[in-house]
């Protein structure tokens, strides 16, 4: 049986330049990759560019991001950062997004070579799938509510499709990761290699402090750019509303309070959308 997620549901405002450029510099990265494996120096490769927790140049914590396993891991892991990368991208903005990017990929791989043993720590750590995790950890926080829609195969002739909520399934990954790691450090190994367990861990746990730490400060900043007015308050019952405003995410607020920051130019109009549980998509501020 094979289970693939196939989409989010989620309308991006913005073509996410940055998720196809890492995209592309991973494809590019692996065409390397094979060119090396086939003219004898595959192994090399691996052990220079690659993460080798016991012995490594500085530029690997960089180089062991783009690197690949093979054709299903560039796959299976560019099909993830297009689904969730290319969502916190839109709700961040293009350049923090390339810096989140790689600081979360760079914390990942760091708590991978903490957890590294002496049987692993000879062994080149490579892969997207911790700065991917980041990604995962950043949209757990943002759109926890979001559906995720999935496809399936079984015995290749009956095929289906379901949706869950983001929350659900992010949970259950990364309680698995966790449960995956724990054992891996509690019994004994023969140092083969395989998932980097802590690397998924350690880059989920890092993109999800680093987003609340992210929306926190814009909150604030929205909030410290807005003076008191007078504006009629809303009626009682009327739900709070979230802010998207240059791909920041901020809120709850109530739709007064928006209507204020509309008046005062704290937020522009054409710039700036709202959402709220009873959606199914951003909409312009302007609406409100």
């Amino acid at each position: 049986m094979i289970i693939l997620p196939v989409g989010v549901d989620f309308q991006a405002n913005r073509y996410p330049v940055v998720t196809f450029s890492i995209i592309g510099i991973n494809v590019v990265v692996f065409a390397g990759q094979l060119a090396a494996y086939f003219s004898g120096a595959g192994n090399e490769i691996y052990m220079t560019f690659g993460l080798v927790p016991a012995h490594h140049g500085f530029w690997a914590w960089i180089t062991s991001m783009f690197m690949h396993g093979g054709w299903l891991h560039l796959i299976g892991n560019m099909i993830y950062l297009f689904l969730f990368g290319s969502c916190v991208e839109d709700l961040m903005g293009r350049k923090k997004f390339a810096a989140f990017y790689l600081v979360g990929g760079f914390v990942a791989s760091f708590i991978q070579v903490m957890f590294s043993t002496a049987l692993t720590e000879d062994i080149p750590i490579i892969g997207a799938s911790g700065a991917i995790s980041a990604c995962i950890g950043a949209f757990l926080i943002m759109l926890p509510k979001t559906g995720i829609h999935f496809r399936y195969l079984i015995f290749w002739f009956y095929s289906g499709e379901f949706w869950v909520r983001s929350w659900i399934v992010i949970v259950i990954w990364f309680l698995l990761d966790l449960l995956s790691m724990v054992i891996e450090l509690a019994t004994a190994h023969d140092g083969a290699g395989g998932v980097a367990f802590g690397a998924h861990v350690g880059g989920t746990i890092a993109g999800a402090l680093m987003m609340m730490a992210l929306r926190k400060m814009s909150s604030e900043r929205v909030i410290k750019a807005v003076p008191e007015v007078l504006i009629p308050e809303d009626p009682p019952g009327t739900p709070p509303v979230y802010l998207s405003v240059d791909g920041n995410q901020t809120g709850p607020f109530p739709p007064s309070s928006v209507r204020s920051m509309l008046h005062l130019g704290a937020i522009s109009a054409s710039n700036a959308y709202y959402w709220r549980e009873d959606m199914q998509e951003w909409r312009p501020v302007s609406e409100l």
